[in-house]
């Protein structure tokens, strides 16, 4: 048993399997690589190394290198650790490459490892159907093809990961990913990387999902004071740009555009005002409403107050028509300008 051992541990030692580094090697066609040996240089030179490709010898250096013709112009050898270094690479260099070097006095050495050559990815590119795309109606997909030898496509959408979900899937070798059916969310810009180990390119496609409008909403004030401009704004979230139109208190305007512009409030432009906003390639509409109101400047943000000092003051009888105008809007009547009819002022407290 012991001599069972030690004549595996010499063959071994024979075989010198650390040579060569573990896995395989990669290079791109056109390109070069080098096979390194763990070997360092040693005082006295090797007295033969030699290289075999598929079992076939390609160059043996002894005093003098031995080459195969067809492999004159593309190969050196680094005699002093066994390195060789190989050019102008092409698909048909892949393969399993061995090398034995026979040390001045030692044991014989040897080493294998495996060349993939790849070609190089070119010309990227991601093909979809030339459709018409509507939320929640209609389906779509995107292939993603290039030349060259493709190892792994990854797909993104706007810099994101791409990843499978209830809409979104992918084909076994993530070559085309389904969209099935296509939403707002699914709107943006796709990329597709196809790698092999010593290239990549990148393809991208912006894909237009028709959708909305949705989250319609009126951006300006509730209350203003009579006379004030007001602006009103109307916005959707919507693709294409939503068509606005505008009714106040259920009648048709003329305004057709994103803002509602009231140069002086009166009595008259208060009330309900209507954005609605029209998708003409989805035929979606929807709208919001805004009930403007009028409302007076200070004396109206402070009533109580100038109440209570009136009071206070017994100068009730002097009420001015703007307070008048205050009371009746917040007392429910339609807001007007007339002055309140004067009363008796207060009496004087008795005195016990």
């Amino acid at each position: 048993m012991l001599l069972l051992a030690f004549l595996l541990a010499l063959s071994g030692l024979c075989r010198g399997e650390g040579i060569l580094p573990a896995g395989h090697l990669s290079g791109g066609v056109g390109g070069k690589v080098t096979f390194r040996t763990s070997l360092s240089p040693p005082q006295k030179p090797f007295l033969t190394v030699s290289w075999s490709f598929k079992g076939i010898k390609i160059i043996t250096s002894t005093s003098t290198n031995v080459t195969a013709p067809e492999y004159a112009r593309r190969i050196s050898l680094d005699r002093s650790t066994g390195a060789l270094e190989l050019r102008s690479l092409v698909p048909d260099d892949s393969g399993e490459y061995s090398v034995t070097i026979t040390p001045d006095g030692e044991q014989q050495n040897e080493g294998r490892i495996t060349l993939t050559v790849y070609e190089l990815v070119t010309k990227a590119v991601i093909h979809s159907p030339t459709l018409v795309l509507i939320e929640d109606q209609t389906f779509t997909n995107m292939s993603c093809e290039a030349s060259g030898s493709i190892d792994t496509r990854v797909w993104t959408k706007d810099d994101r990961p791409l990843r499978a979900d209830g809409r979104v899937s992918f084909s076994i070798n993530n070559k085309t990913v389904y969209i099935q059916p296509v939403h707002s969310s699914s709107h943006g810009n796709y990329k597709c990387q196809i790698n092999n180990p010593v290239s990549s390119a990148t393809a991208a496609y912006n894909l237009t999902v028709n959708y909305g409008p949705h989250n319609v909403s009126i951006i300006g004030p509730s209350s203003a004071a009579p006379g004030q401009r007001v602006d009103l704004r109307c916005t959707a979230d919507s693709i294409p740009p939503a068509l606005f139109t505008w009714t106040f208190n259920g009648n048709v305007t003329l305004v057709n555009s994103t803002e509602y512009v009231i140069e002086r409030l009166s009595l008259d432009s208060t009330g309900n005002y209507t954005c609605s906003a029209f998708n003409p390639v989805t035929m979606w509409k929807n709208s919001t409403v805004l009930s403007l109101r009028a409302c007076c400047s200070a004396p109206c943000w402070s009533l109580p107050l100038v109440l209570l000092g009136a009071l206070t003051l017994r100068l009730g009888h002097f009420f001015t028509s703007e307070v008048s105008f205050c009371l009746s809007y917040y007392a429910g009547a339609s807001p007007h300008r007339a002055p309140l009819t004067p009363g008796p002022p207060p009496k004087a407290p008795s005195v016990q």
